[in-house]
């Protein structure tokens, strides 16, 4: 601590009464305090995204109900609290009627969630404790939604190693001790869990990652509350799921290809599955993929720069996004039936 103190006290001799100080601190507070807004999501037509003037600690959560409707404030976690210790972690809207969030005190990797009906800001008295690396995944029809628990830790929360989560699903209205259990594995304490539901069908994915690796096991349950079924139950590579449409399933993946490819799995009418290949392995890696108004976007990274590709749903090309640019792209944002798809540009 003596050596910190001899060290600050020699530099302070040559910054202290540095003519240009003043002037860069005015012009990093003029890019720190630059105002900010995220990219916008919808969800049943209703617009959703965060802003922040620049001094603000944490940024406003702002909806606008409608096309012409004034944007309002949905959620400002500024108010949590008046030192800022309490910030939002998280939030999953269901069908634009209700919006659970998480929320962390003092940096924690503990988060509690709460439950917000849209229209009026109202909460459910409904309050989930002991989550972590979890978010909330709506059911389809939005009566609960499906989440990470671990057991409440015995002694200190902070020390504690925590294991062996539970897949649980919450149902509005209800106390946390009626959540039931969905999934969990007690001889696999280091398993972790994540769900999808897939949209207008039955079907779940079951995605099971293993400490921090990044690749994950994947199960499917095809029918409501049947037992999950394992697609790839061994460590073979990442399997991510981008979209579906009906029975059709289709997922990134980096099985036998180290920068990325796209597959589909598809569910036949006797609920047997068969997996099979839709976009192959290029020599750029891919850095991000969704599907967009039933299109493949493909974002493949090119010496350090972004190449965006389109893609039918049946594998073949359609055409490259239009441009002349040289940057990296962020997104693109949206849904399969979506006409729009929202993307960052960052040019160099």
């Amino acid at each position: 601590m003596l050596g910190l103190e001899r060290q600050n006290k020699f530099t302070k001799k040559f910054i202290g009464k540095n003519a240009f100080k003043k002037a860069i601190a005015k012009d990093l507070e003029g890019i720190w305090n630059n105002e900010s807004i995220s990219m916008p999501y919808k969800v049943e037509g209703k617009t959703f995204y965060y802003v922040n003037d620049g001094t603000w600690q944490q940024s406003k959560l702002m909806i606008k109900d409608c096309e012409k409707c004034p944007d309002r404030v949905l959620l400002d976690p500024n108010k949590f609290s008046e030192d800022g210790t309490i910030s939002l972690a998280s939030t999953s809207v269901s069908n634009a009627e209700y919006m659970a969030y998480s929320i962390s005190d003092g940096g924690s990797d503990w988060k509690s969630w709460k439950i917000m009906k849209i229209a009026d800001k109202s909460l459910l008295a409904d309050s989930l404790l002991w989550t972590k690396f979890s978010s909330a995944v709506w059911e389809n029809d939005n009566s609960g939604f499906y989440y990470l628990k671990y057991d409440e830790p015995d002694g200190e929360a902070l020390l504690e190693v925590n294991e062996a989560p539970q897949l649980l699903f919450h149902a509005l209205n209800t106390d946390q001790s009626k959540d039931r259990l969905i999934y969990k594995n007690s001889e696999k304490p280091r398993w972790s869990f994540g769900i999808n539901v897939i949209k207008d069908t039955s079907y779940k994915i079951l995605s099971i990652g293993e400490g921090t690796d990044e690749r994950n096991r994947v199960y499917i349950q095809l029918e409501t509350n049947g037992e999950f079924i394992p697609l790839i139950d061994e460590l073979i590579g990442a399997y991510n799921l981008i979209s579906s449409k009906d029975n059709i399933l289709w997922f990134y993946t980096t099985e036998n290809a180290p920068n990325g490819k796209v597959v589909k799995l598809e569910v036949k009418e006797d609920q047997s599955t068969e997996w099979s290949e839709v976009i192959s392995e290029t020599k750029n890696s891919i850095s991000n993929v969704n599907v967009v108004n039933n299109s493949f976007v493909v974002i493949y990274l090119e010496d350090t720069l972004s190449l965006v590709n389109f893609y039918n749903l049946d594998g073949s090309f359609s055409h490259k996004l239009k441009g002349d640019f040289k940057g990296s792209i962020g997104g693109f944002g949206g849904n399969i039936d979506d006409t729009l798809a929202i993307s960052l540009l960052l040019i160099l």
